[in-house]
């Protein structure tokens, strides 16, 4: 199998983020994101990823890629409705928003083609600390 000549950067991440939640499933869905980026991409990408706060109790992990992109009405579709059959994709982003609800969070994707893919996995998180912020 031919290596796929993406590239993930990690941009910014906040070690101080304590999410609760099942591991296994959250670095499922973070494992889905970063499959689909590569999966859809063949000829390569850069993949950034990101993991900062938003607010006091909430955080924000993100994947973003800038390869070909896909039509939004049918990333709209993958998202709502479960895998069918019929279809070769579609089963890893709608795993990645339910597990996302799962965890109390939302998940946003958008993409237009020519201009890439981002996914968004809003959870909530341990508030910060004021040690934290203060030290």
């Amino acid at each position: 199998m031919p290596e796929n000549p993406c590239g993930i950067e990690l941009e910014e991440v906040d070690e101080s983020i304590r999410l609760q939640g099942d591991e296994r499933l959250l670095l499922r869905a973070l494992t889905n994101l970063l499959q689909n980026s590569v999966l859809h991409n063949p000829q390569g990408c850069a993949i950034r990823v990101s993991v900062r706060r938003d607010g006091t109790n909430t955080c924000l992990l993100s994947v973003r890629d800038d390869g070909v992109g896909a039509d939004p009405q049918k990333l709209a579709s993958v998202l709502n409705a479960p895998y069918a059959p019929k279809r070769a994709h579609g089963l890893g982003l709608f795993l990645v928003r339910r597990i996302t609800e799962t965890h109390g969070g939302q998940f946003t994707a958008r993409t237009a083609p020519g201009e890439g893919f981002s996914g968004e996995m809003r959870l909530p998180c341990e508030p910060l600390r004021e040690a934290a912020q203060s030290g």
